[in-house]
């Protein structure tokens, strides 16, 4: 009897260390949720103070400061966000290219650079194509997927 006694007693100590661990979960969870309402309002504040300043409104010194930052900080961002859109139109527009150059001549079936005949019509290449940048026209060898010149992706 005595194994049985001390095996619920391990089954009771189980049990309230795992509700323990269940409070402690749901605890953090509530200083979790209760942070970001904390948060949330703060920047609703922000907001508040933000659309005054972009209204005209007159505001403290030091709010004034802040929203400058703020406006000075989107006009970055705004900026960022167009170099990256064009930098990923460039992009496309090389990978579309260089699609266009491995393919084929006879059938069209993309092929891998360096090889003698098209897996698709068995088609024979005379001389394995030669790949350049499509930044810096550096001949890329060896099928390498960035240019070992300047670096851009082939």
């Amino acid at each position: 009897m005595a194994f049985f006694d001390k095996l619920n007693e391990l089954a009771r100590n189980v049990g309230e260390l795992t509700n323990d661990a269940l409070e402690s979960s749901r605890k953090g969870s509530r200083i979790n949720e209760e942070s970001k309402k904390i948060k949330e309002l703060k920047a609703q504040i922000g907001d508040f103070y933000l659309e005054k300043f972009k209204a005209g409104e007159a505001l403290d010194e030091s709010i004034v400061a802040l929203c400058k930052e703020i406006q000075s900080s989107e006009e970055i961002i705004s900026a960022l966000r167009a170099e990256l859109e064009a930098a990923q139109k460039a992009q496309s527009a090389a990978e579309a290219q260089t699609a266009v150059d491995n393919r084929c001549p006879s059938c069209g079936a993309a092929i891998n650079d360096g090889v003698k005949f098209c897996p698709e019509c068995g088609h024979k290449f005379e001389e394995a194509a030669k790949k350049f940048c499509i930044a810096c026209g550096v001949e890329i060898k060896g099928g390498a997927a960035f240019c070992a010149e300047c670096g851009t992706k082939q």
